[in-house]
């Protein structure tokens, strides 16, 4: 809150509302190409992608050695992502030049046959940013504090959604996955629907960095 604030200050950005689902996307995509022309306006108006602080790096798990990587090979391409079988992946640029992690979830999502409890940590979350609370009103804090404490039994909560990108599991789940992860708990999963995948694509694939961490809004 207090980053959106120093670039609503310095003229960066413009807050804006919206219905829904729609607001939620735009406003996450506001924040983070805000972020980063503020972060260039301080360097003295040179732009050069960096980390938001406290954040994983976006480069991290993309390989940019010399497989078509650079402006003499495909100036589009920022790399290249290895899969547990030893192929790669291409991923692509996007507007800040940065791993565009977003269209690179959506076009290599398939359906998995995993299901079970496993390790929250070994899966990453498919959005940028969460609220602090679920629909019911009830509080993602809490269900961390549940899940340490053994008040709230894992079995008794439906199975997040999962789903395969390049042999990587992520979640359509992603409040839960981040109280899993928190709690350090098993998690029961379930593969996500090709349905589902399509569905939650349109708006909840909007991970910065692969999915290997997530901001928690209004906390």
């Amino acid at each position: 809150a207090a980053a959106v604030q120093q670039l609503v200050t310095d003229g960066v950005i413009t807050l804006v509302a919206g219905p829904g689902k729609a607001a939620y996307k735009v406003g996450d995509k506001i924040y983070d190409s805000g972020y980063q022309a503020w972060k260039a306006a301080r360097a003295g108006g040179e732009r050069v992608p960096k980390v938001v602080p406290g954040r994983a790096n976006p480069w991290t798990g993309v390989d940019t050695g010399n497989r078509g990587v650079g402006a003499e090979q495909n100036p589009n391409i920022a790399g290249w992502i290895k899969g547990p079988d030893g192929s790669a992946t291409s991923i692509r640029k996007n507007a800040d030049g940065l791993p565009d992690w977003e269209n690179f979830l959506k076009d290599n999502a398939s359906v998995t046959s995993v299901s079970g409890s496993l390790d929250p940590k070994s899966i990453r979350f498919t959005q940028n940013n969460i609220g602090a609370k679920f629909k019911d009103g009830s509080s993602v804090g809490d269900l961390v504090k549940g899940l340490k404490n053994g008040s709230i039994d894992p079995d008794s909560l439906p199975p997040i959604r999962t789903f395969d990108v390049n042999g990587q599991l992520y979640s359509l789940d992603n409040r839960r996955l981040y109280a899993y992860q928190q709690a350090g708990v098993k998690i029961p999963t379930s593969p996500a629907t090709a349905s589902e995948i399509a569905k939650d694509s349109q708006f909840k694939f909007s991970t910065t960095n692969g999915g290997r961490d997530i901001e928690v809004r209004g906390q």
